[in-house]
């Protein structure tokens, strides 16, 4: 539907409500329905759905609201410091007004800032009401030696999450990258010239490398979604080859330029994707495993059944702890991970990023 809007002409009640199980399912619901609004695909759907749309909008606008309020606080408490936090991923989006990130679902605001100033500014947020949510003694050091980022903050009155970042890959990763690069290239964002944002090509190389290494299945196809929304921002392709090059996120980049085109065909992004491939050896070989990750999504929703494709996810995540730590590092923390978790009478605390 997201490729063909078309095709809503001919859905009927039932198929109306298996589309909206399956976008909510893959938090596309909002972009779905605006889609086929605007393509005027929406006029013979069931008021329902209609009314669905309404809702979608109000939402989104709170969201947006919201997002924005909080990164221009979180911009006023760093000024003190000199400090211009640079939005990332969804918050980036909005910063932009990129129109597909209108209905965006957010549950954290994620912030860059340079790794030399990264202890100041994690001062300044504890005085400003900002809270470690997992003070776990090794999932503090888990965070503060190997990964991208601090571990997440929860404001105390506001209840909202933040990302500190200092990077945008695991400083052990196959994919780990140069951050003052990053910063050397950050701008004010195009809706909103008080916030700052990564380059768009290096926005697009960080939606593919997160969704490309993490592991996560959840939001697989929002995610491509995203990518391929960012790609109609970017005017020379060539610009984005020759950056991923200096970044070293070739293999990133191939396996996003391959799966927009097998999900969402477009003739300009075919022929980067094919002269990209030579970036990933063996990109062909995680078709299988992709090609089922975009999909899960929509079949938990057609039938109901959340243990729908454990195994693709197992293997997903599998994959995502091998690319973040060399062998011997990845056997010790999850050993460590393990019996922590055999020996504690305590839930594990443990985030979708360990």
């Amino acid at each position: 539907m997201l490729s063909q809007p078309d095709s809503a002409r001919d859905l009927d009640g039932a198929d109306w409500s298996r589309l909206v199980r399956q976008a909510r399912t893959n938090g596309l619901l909002g972009q779905v329905l605006n889609l086929l609004a605007e393509c005027r695909n929406l006029d013979t759907a069931p008021d329902a759905v209609k009314r669905l749309l309404s809702a979608e909008r109000h939402l989104a606008d709170h969201r947006k609201r919201a997002l924005l309020w909080e990164a221009d606080e979180l911009r006023r408490t760093l000024a003190p410091l000199g400090v211009e936090p640079v939005l990332i991923k969804g918050g980036a989006y909005i910063a932009e007004g990129m129109p597909h990130a209108h209905f965006r679902h957010f549950g954290d605001i994620d912030v860059l800032v340079p790794p030399e100033v990264l202890a100041a500014v994690e001062k300044r947020l504890l005085t400003a009401g900002w809270a470690m949510s997992n003070r776990d003694p090794y999932d503090q050091y888990y965070y503060r030696t190997w990964m991208h980022e601090l571990p997440p903050l929860r404001h105390i009155k506001r209840g909202t999450h933040l990302d500190l970042h200092h990077t945008i890959t695991p400083r052990t990763s196959r994919y780990a990258t140069y951050p003052e690069k990053l910063f050397a290239q950050a701008r004010q964002a195009t809706s909103h010239a008080s916030l700052s944002v990564l380059s768009t090509e290096d926005q697009f190389l960080h939606g593919a490398a997160h969704l490309f290494s993490e592991g996560e299945a959840g939001n697989a196809l929002r995610d491509l979604f995203d990518l391929r929304a960012l790609l109609r921002h970017i005017d020379d392709l060539a610009v984005l080859r020759d950056r991923a090059e200096e970044l070293r996120l070739q293999s990133p980049l191939a396996l996003a330029l391959r799966h927009i085109e097998r999900n969402f065909p477009d003739p300009s992004v075919s022929k980067l994707a094919d002269a990209a491939g030579r970036w990933a050896h063996g990109a062909q070989r995680l078709d299988v495993l992709y090609d089922r990750v975009f999909v899960i999504g929509c079949e938990r929703a057609e039938t109901g059944n959340p243990s729908l494709g454990k195994a693709t996810e197992f293997v997903l995540n599998c994959r995502g702890h091998w690319l973040r730590m060399p062998v011997a590092l990845l056997a010790r923390h999850l050993t460590r991970k393990a019996l922590k978790q055999l020996f504690s009478r305590e839930p594990s605390t443990e985030t979708v990023r360990n």
